[in-house]
């Protein structure tokens, strides 16, 4: 949800989880989480632009390439998402690219669920 584009800084996460939907997601705490998310989500936004690709393709691409990832856990809601999601595995980001999102996130420590 978070790369598909979802959620941006007018986003009310009334009932957004699935696992709690019994609880209200507004609070103090989530609108200073969600700043920052929403900040970070922005700039990783531009550097899919500058590649001319869609941010959750990107997202996507930059966790494959990570050394330390063995395995993507990716939700999905249809089977032309699944397989969209597993054309993603085609693109090659250059270590440039992938720098700059691993930068942004670098120290962000936040769960919209959490």
């Amino acid at each position: 949800m978070l790369s598909s584009g979802k959620i941006s800084r007018t986003t009310e996460f009334k009932h957004l989880s699935k696992r709690s939907p019994t609880e209200s997601l507004q609070s103090e705490a989530l609108g200073t989480c969600k700043e920052r998310i929403v900040a970070v989500l922005e700039q990783i936004q531009s550097v899919a632009d500058e590649v001319g690709i869609p941010m959750s393709k990107l997202v996507i691409a930059w966790i494959l390439k990570n050394p330390i990832i063995t395995a993507a856990i990716l939700g999905a809601s249809s089977t032309e998402q699944v397989e969209e999601n597993c054309r993603t595995t085609e693109i090659n980001i250059n270590n440039e690219t992938y720098r700059k999102p691993d930068k942004l996130t670098e120290y962000v420590e936040a769960s919209l669920y959490s």
